[in-house]
């Protein structure tokens, strides 16, 4: 059987800062190891530990992490870029001492792992961009209701406060007929709980490495690993036209769109996606 949780900490280097990244891990460290890499704003606890032990089930070691200025790791006032949060998974891939690493990430953790497939292309073999965008602004942008839903200042208040409004925001962009207000409450209560009530500062910073990062088509076309493209066809925050222009940027790259799926995780869709991602990591072995 596998392993319980074990939870450890990594160091990154960036500039003269030392940034720790809090990381989780499942399974067994001999097999595969897949790193999850949460979207803006979110922790560790976006990937359940029931969707982790699913990768589990199919072969994975799995490694689940906080971004900086987010959960348990660092805070970063200085400012940053999608390249320095790519190397946060680096010194996670390197402080587990694996050699080569499998990265799956949602929204803006897509847009990190296509960072982490340019700029460390000597240990990663595959990528799960999920949910995702190459920043080419010309393809589809989200109606500015839900940015602005996104992008709203935390509300004031203790936990009860901050979940209710979290759960209305979460309304918009879910998985419309998958979405369920009692799970959702539990788990921001446990993203509260776990990492403390945040000012808007960390998630404003996160906001400006995407911004800063601007059009990755180039970088994009240049990947080499084997790539999965996973896209809810119901998405209204980066709407499916974006899975689809990111498949049709590497010639070897395979897309899944899913059916009912906006931008969540619903559980309705883990088969899917960890089917995918499977397939995914064994053509990077062909």
């Amino acid at each position: 059987m596998p392993r319980a949780v074990n939870t450890q900490s990594g160091n990154a280097q960036s500039d003269d800062v030392v940034v720790e990244i809090e990381y989780e891990s499942f399974g067994y460290d001999g097999d595969p190891l897949l790193v999850l890499v949460p979207g803006y704003g979110a922790q560790l606890l976006f990937y359940p530990e029931e969707f982790c032990q699913g990768l589990v089930d199919r072969g994975f070691w799995v490694v689940r992490m906080d971004n900086r200025d987010a959960g348990l790791s660092s805070r970063v006032p200085g400012g940053y870029g999608l390249e320095d949060m790519a190397a946060d998974v680096r010194a996670v891939i390197d402080d587990v001492q694996s050699t080569e690493a499998h990265v799956m990430g949602f929204s803006m953790g897509g847009m990190i792992a296509q960072m982490v497939g340019h700029h460390h292309a000597d240990v990663v073999k595959s990528l799960a961009l999920t949910a995702t965008a190459s920043g080419n602004r010309n393809i589809a942008n989200s109606e500015p209701h839900v940015v602005e839903a996104l992008l709203a200042d935390p509300v004031e208040g203790g936990i009860d406060e901050r979940v209710a409004a979290d759960v209305e925001a979460r309304r918009i962009w879910a998985s419309p007929e998958w979405h369920d207000d009692d799970l959702t409450a539990e788990y921001f209560r446990r993203v509260y709980e776990r990492g403390g009530i945040e000012d808007g500062s960390a998630q404003a910073r996160q906001s400006a490495a995407i911004a800063q990062s601007g059009n990755r088509d180039d970088i994009v076309r240049g990947l080499t690993q084997s790539i999965t493209v996973i896209h809810g066809a119901e998405d209204p925050l980066i709407p499916p036209a974006n899975g689809e222009h990111l498949a049709g940027l590497v010639d070897h790259a395979e897309l899944l769109l899913v059916d009912g799926m906006g931008h969540d995780l619903p559980v309705q869709a883990w088969a899917a996606i960890i089917s995918a991602v499977t397939a995914g990591v064994a053509r990077s072995y062909e």
